[in-house]
């Protein structure tokens, strides 16, 4: 485990961010599942499944959204044996 607590292994992570994505910009980035929808009927919401190895790559992540501007809504850890579209995750 690494000293900021993200294992250095394979985890899945929930990723929600407060606009749609450019489909360009999904091969960026390792996304197993995405899943547009909306919080509510005037604000855009996409959420992304991604599996990232370690905290490097989870913060490369982060840095490349932030630099296209995408806004980050919230970002969970999906527990293992959990579904990654919902259930139980770690905040």
């Amino acid at each position: 485990m690494s000293r900021f607590g993200l294992p250095h292994c394979d985890q899945t992570f929930r990723l929600q961010v407060g606009s749609p994505l450019n489909p360009r910009w999904l091969d960026e980035f390792p996304i197993i599942a995405t899943q547009p929808g909306a919080r509510d009927r005037s604000e855009p919401l996409t959420t992304l499944v991604l599996r990232v190895v370690d905290q490097s790559q989870m913060m490369g992540i982060l840095n490349e959204m932030h630099g296209m501007g995408v806004a980050l809504v919230s970002l969970e850890r999906v527990l293992p044996n959990q579904s990654a579209g919902q259930g139980r995750v770690e905040t």
